[in-house]
């Protein structure tokens, strides 16, 4: 019978560290989606979502590395877009850029 002040929980011990939320969110910022980062790293999307939902640092985290994706992805399509030629990445970006009011595509 275990003592009182002993630590009796069940299961696994967690592979939630700084090393691997870090890796997890190094994927996506490369463009992986957090499945695929997860699987990456090791661990299952239900393990993904119940990490969000419990370590807030690792949420936020994940959305910074949403971010820096969108943000490289962008810095890209404006660079093809300086070009005349490429005057269609530009209106590409307009039309999916929520801000105009013109997005074709929208979160559900």
């Amino acid at each position: 019978m275990p003592r009182k002040n002993q630590d009796t929980r069940i299961g696994r011990p967690t592979k939630y560290s700084s090393a691997v939320a870090e890796k997890i969110c190094q994927s996506v910022a490369e463009g992986c989606s957090r499945e695929a980062a997860a699987a990456l790293a090791g661990v299952s999307p239900s393990t993904l979502h119940e990490w969000r939902n419990k370590f807030p640092e690792f949420s936020d985290g994940l959305e910074k590395a949403d971010a820096r994706f969108e943000a490289a992805c962008v810095a890209s399509i404006r660079k093809a877009g300086r070009s005349k030629r490429n005057w269609p990445a530009n209106a590409w970006l307009l039309e999916r850029n929520s801000r105009t009011g013109t997005a074709r595509w929208t979160d559900t």
